[in-house]
């Protein structure tokens, strides 16, 4: 079992018991609707006990949801979710594409998957990304602090009917060449049309 996803099962399971109190009024009840659901290396952990047929040798855990749930967590949970917590943030990496914008007059940054650094329009001044000692274009001109374009440079695309995504002439942000979602739908077609 998913240690991340033990949370989220148990959550549903109390749903389940709260949506029908009559049908898992016993701790027992609870346990087996819970057993039911599980796979693997967890339900492999819980067999001994539940195949064991010795009358009286029942696990602790046997008719006691919350011994149950403790038995579960301890075996199958998080060990540490605050170190878990720490570890995610100490590796956290940028998808391929993604750049770091520094902000004009702010010391956060920005992530952005967009190409707008090779918009390069005459009809837009500020469509030509800033260069600098940087390998990343300069985009504060061109794209504000929520990622999107600055209400100045949404006209002008506009105005001049450019692509709001790359910023070239010729088609329409929903049809842009350069989008992951046209590139994602393109070959969404391209494995349709092999299987027919």
């Amino acid at each position: 079992m998913d240690p991340k996803k033990l949370h989220e099962f148990l959550i549903q399971c109390e749903l389940n018991f709260h949506d029908r109190p009559q049908a898992f009024c016993l701790d027992s009840w609870k346990e087996g609707f819970a057993l039911s659901f599980l796979k693997g290396v967890a339900l492999a952990w819980f067999e001994p006990d539940l195949l064991n047929t010795i009358p009286g040798a029942e696990p602790a855990w046997a008719d006691d949801y919350s011994k149950f749930i403790i038995k579960l967590t301890a075996n199958f949970g998080l060990h540490d979710p605050v170190s878990n917590a720490k570890h995610q943030l100490n590796n956290l990496s940028m998808k391929d594409g993604s750049c770091i914008n520094k902000q004009s007059g702010s010391s956060s940054a920005t992530t952005t998957s967009s190409p707008a650094g090779k918009r390069k329009n005459p009809q837009c001044p500020s469509s030509t990304p800033k260069s600098s000692n940087s390998s990343a274009p300069d985009l504060s001109g061109i794209l504000g602090k929520d990622g999107k374009l600055t209400a100045m440079e949404h006209l002008c695309h506009m105005k001049n009917s450019l692509c709001l995504f790359c910023g070239l002439p010729g088609h329409s942000a929903k049809d842009c060449p350069r989008s992951m979602s046209c590139i994602a739908k393109a070959h969404a077609a391209q494995l349709l049309g092999s299987w027919v």
